[in-house]
């Protein structure tokens, strides 16, 4: 039975198909596996030997198909002829298959590498770009910092700084020694502690002062591994020197603070004993005949204690505890009219110049104290220039920012008139700058100066709200600049005239209270013979027991202002309460805002110790008649 040889050349067809189906698909699956993992020389491998099976399996399967095909046309013979050459064609396809497939892979692989460079030069392109990126973003940080910011290495050298160490030093470089960039030094300095700090590997923080710029650092020293991996100090160095400033600033105003308290409750106490010595000393000079040997000898004491006045009036204007008239006066009206007296007193020898430049002139003060600064500061140039010169007093307006305001203790923004005095004098040196407002400092030579001229300027200027700077330098002169605040809408105020001492007979009761017995004794021996009912208490509560017990009106309470336990204002308020016929005059060497009655000076109704009969006398009948 023959086989037909259909069935035979279907199923052999068939097989070859699914060999090459399966060549393919394999050799798909070995080349994406090649390109995930191109590295990897077993899926390679696989690959070229996927690649060779499939030729040859192809091949084999094409024989078959030409053998089935002579064999069924009879031409078996042909066959025979073509088998050798078949199997040479099968194996030679072989070889050629593999080595094909082995320049293929080497393609591929060099395909392969050549991709894999480009992605890793890609992602170190990217990686390079964006370190930069980094470290251009880190020297904007740095260089937009306030701080000087530089690094030192173990050999002293500067290795980095940034923008504000550039500008503070221009001079700077890398590589430089960091003291001789600083300190313009030859050595290291005697008190470094670089190597102390990089071997303790702590911080450090110190104050640094830099003689080239004048200027003071906080300087935090920090340990650190540089990129090298040597061991460096960082360096973050603040400048501190405006905050040093205004510390010193509220150190000296602190300082003056303190002793203008002293002073003034001196000159309180001291104003009660003069009160005792010069008003006993003019109530013996009322009452002695004018060819009476001792009036001569009452004079003197009385003369020695106005000195002694003069002085605790100049204590009280440091510790700003003077009683000043306030009133809206033109400064460039006072500083005209004592140009001429000021011309007399400082000599020939000295030329006085005066420019007045101010348009908003107007200030609130006391006029004799303004003078009195005017005074003061002018004696002052005078005694620096023995061999003559130049006094300059100007006006000027001026306008006080925040910023400045800011750097200044004690001043406020706004308007504000200038009074600048300055000369070509001796200068003076930082130390004498910094303790010419202090009391009793002088460096006129003993007997030449009582040290409170200085210092009563400056009590004075800042009782009115005012601001004072001085500028001097050694063979350079002095310049005095006072800042007064600007009235900028108010009138200007007239003077009053000044009262006469009145003998004034009278009728009335008058109260008397203080705590100090040598002036009540004084005032009611001063009294008393003039027909007044006098009645003293040496305090607030024994006064008001003294008046609920008191059928009769009182018309005139004389009163201190500072007392143990009630002061005057107090005292004055309850008792008008109950005798609203009651007027006031209140008594003090000592002026204290929160004390004294609103306008108590202005009015007329205040008399400043130390007390005289005349003064008392005059004041007395201003407030009784004036009703």
């Amino acid at each position: 039975m023959t086989i037909p040889w259909w069935p035979v050349v279907f199923v052999d067809i068939a097989g070859s198909m699914a060999v090459l189906f399966i060549t393919a698909a394999s050799i798909a699956v070995a080349r994406g596996l090649s390109a995930e993992k191109p590295g990897d020389a077993f899926r390679h491998y696989v690959f070229m030997l996927t690649l060779a099976i499939g030729v040859f399996a192809s091949s084999r399967s094409l024989g078959h198909l030409l053998h089935y095909a002579l064999d069924y046309s009879g031409m078996k013979s042909v066959w025979k002829m073509l088998s050798p050459f078949t199997g040479a064609v099968n194996t030679a396809s072989f070889i050629a298959v593999f080595a094909f497939s082995m320049y293929f892979d080497r393609l591929l692989r060099v395909k392969l590498a050549a991709d894999k460079t480009e992605v890793e030069l890609a992602t170190t392109r990217s990686t390079a770009v964006a370190a930069r990126q980094n470290e251009m973003r880190l020297h904007a940080i740095l260089d937009g910092m306030e701080d000087a910011i530089y690094v030192i290495d173990d050999q002293f050298r500067i290795k980095f700084f940034n923008r504000k160490m550039k500008t503070l030093l221009p001079d700077i470089e890398v590589g430089a020694y960091c003291f001789r960039a600083l300190k313009n030094l030859d050595a290291r300095c005697d008190a470094c502690r670089h190597t102390d700090i990089l071997e303790n590997d702590k911080p450090v923080s110190r104050e640094f002062f830099i003689s080239s710029l004048s200027r003071s650092f906080n300087v935090l020293e920090m340990p650190m591994e540089w990129v090298d991996g040597g061991k460096v100090r960082l360096n973050v160095a603040r400048d501190i020197t405006d905050q040093k400033k205004l510390e010193d600033q509220l150190r000296q105003a602190q300082k003056m603070e303190s002793i203008g308290r002293l002073a003034g409750g001196v000159a309180h106490d001291f104003n009660n004993v003069l009160s005792g010595i010069m008003g006993y000393g003019e109530l013996a000079l009322m009452r002695l005949a004018d060819d009476h040997p001792a009036r001569r000898d009452i004079q003197m004491v009385i003369e020695a204690g106005e000195k002694a006045a003069v002085l605790t009036q100049q204590l009280l204007a440091f510790s700003r505890k003077q009683v000043l008239e306030m009133k809206v006066i033109d400064i460039n009206a006072v500083v005209d009219r004592m140009s001429k007296m000021l011309s007399r007193m400082i000599g020939e020898d000295i030329s006085l110049e005066v420019a007045i430049g101010s348009a908003e002139s107007r200030i609130r003060a006391d006029a004799g104290q303004v003078e009195q600064v005017v005074m003061n500061l002018a004696v002052n140039a005078r005694d620096a220039m023995p061999s003559g010169g130049r006094l300059r007093i100007e006006t000027a307006d001026a306008e006080i920012d925040e910023f400045y305001a800011d750097r200044q203790e004690g001043i406020k923004p706004g308007r504000y008139v200038v009074l600048t005095i300055s000369d070509s004098g001796e200068g003076m040196t930082k130390d004498v700058r910094e303790k010419i407002f202090e009391p009793f400092f002088t460096t006129k030579e003993i007997g030449k100066g009582t040290g409170l001229g200085l210092a009563t300027v400056y009590g004075i200027i800042k009782q009115h709200h005012g601001h004072i700077h001085v500028y001097s330098e050694p063979g350079h002169g002095t310049t005095f600049k006072i800042y007064f605040p600007a009235e900028l809408e108010a009138s200007i105020n007239a003077s009053s005239p000044r009262e006469a001492a009145v003998l004034r007979m009278g009728t009335e009761t008058v109260l008397v209270v203080d705590d100090s017995q040598p002036i009540r004794r004084l005032i009611v021996e001063t009294l008393a013979p003039l027909g007044y009912n006098v009645i003293d208490a040496s305090s607030g509560a024994e006064a008001l027991r003294v008046a609920t017990g008191l059928k009769d009106r009182i018309d005139l309470l004389i009163t201190d202002m500072i007392m143990p336990g009630m002061n005057g204002k107090q005292l004055s308020e309850q008792i008008g309460s109950s005798h609203p016929e009651t007027r006031t005059i209140f008594m003090s060497g000592y002026a204290d805002a929160s004390i004294i009655p609103e306008n108590a000076v202005e009015t007329g109704n205040f008399i400043q110790k130390p007390v005289m009969p005349s003064t008392l006398l005059a004041k007395i009948s201003h407030v009784l008649e004036k009703g």
